[in-house]
């Protein structure tokens, strides 16, 4: 069992939402899965504490920066995930409490290792 905080997931595609979550927890790691903002807001306002918030931008309103800001506020560290490179979705993500961007299609050692170094370099 993994001593690590849980991931908290945020993504409107319930497909991708599941095969993350299948692919860390089979990694060692613990995660909660939001899809939607309304409940996203409603975990946010929870007690429990997470070790990593990573958020797939895609097909969300521009609302969902203020809840990537309200996640950096709280220490959390904020992974983003974007459809494609740019550098104006990367400015918008590291403008709004960031500490990095994954761009689709995600490459499984790059998450795995930027995971790991957000959790401050342990394994899960």
């Amino acid at each position: 069992m993994s001593t690590s905080p849980p991931i908290l997931l945020v993504a409107c595609n319930q497909r991708n939402l599941d095969l993350l979550s299948q692919f860390l927890i089979k990694n060692g790691y613990v995660t909660e899965s939001v899809h939607d903002l309304q409940t996203f807001e409603l975990i946010l306002e929870g007690s429990v504490e997470y070790g990593l918030a990573m958020v797939d931008i895609t097909g969300f309103s521009r609302d969902i920066w203020d809840y990537c800001e309200k996640i950096a506020s709280e220490n959390i560290p904020l992974l983003m995930i974007a459809p494609q490179k740019g550098q104006h979705i990367q400015y918008e993500s590291l403008a709004h409490g960031a500490k990095g961007v994954l761009y689709k299609p995600l490459v499984i050692k790059e998450l795995l290792v930027t995971v790991s170094e957000l959790f401050g370099g342990s394994d899960g």
